[in-house]
C-alpha cells in the first residue's frame, strides 16, 4: 500500500508502506526537488520526473519522490528546490512520515 502527499504534509502509514511525495517542478528553470535529509526510520526508494502533459514551453511536470517507512516513530522527511550550482536551497518543506 502507499500513501500520496502533497509537500509539506503529514502521514500517518505503517512500517514498509511507502509514501508518494508530488511536487510541481519546472527543469528547465535549473530548480529541482530533492531529498535534502531522509532521518532514520525512512529509507529513499524512488525519484523520478513525470513530463508536463502540456508542449508548452516552460510547462512544469511533477516531481515524484517515493519514500518507505523502515521503523516506527514519527520521522521528519525534509524535501528541497535548488539548483546544482547554487549552496543555498530556493525552498524547503518538511513531510512528516508517522510510522506504527
Amino acid at each position: 500500500m502507499s500513501v500520496q502527499v502533497q509537500a509539506p504534509g503529514r502521514c500517518d502509514v505503517g512500517v514498509d508502506e511507502e509514501v508518494v511525495i508530488s511536487l510541481e517542478e519546472t527543469p528547465t528553470t535549473g530548480y529541482q526537488w530533492e531529498v535534502a535529509d531522509a532521518p532514520q526510520g525512512v529509507e529513499v526508494d524512488d525519484t523520478r520526473f513525470e513530463p508536463p502533459k502540456s508542449q508548452a514551453p516552460g510547462a512544469a511536470g511533477r516531481r515524484v519522490i517515493t519514500v518507505r517507512a523502515t521503523a516506527v516513530g514519527e520521522h521528519h522527511l525534509h524535501v528541497q528546490r535548488r539548483r546544482a550550482w547554487e549552496p543555498a536551497a530556493a525552498e524547503t518543506l518538511e513531510v512528516v512520515v508517522n510510522a506504527s
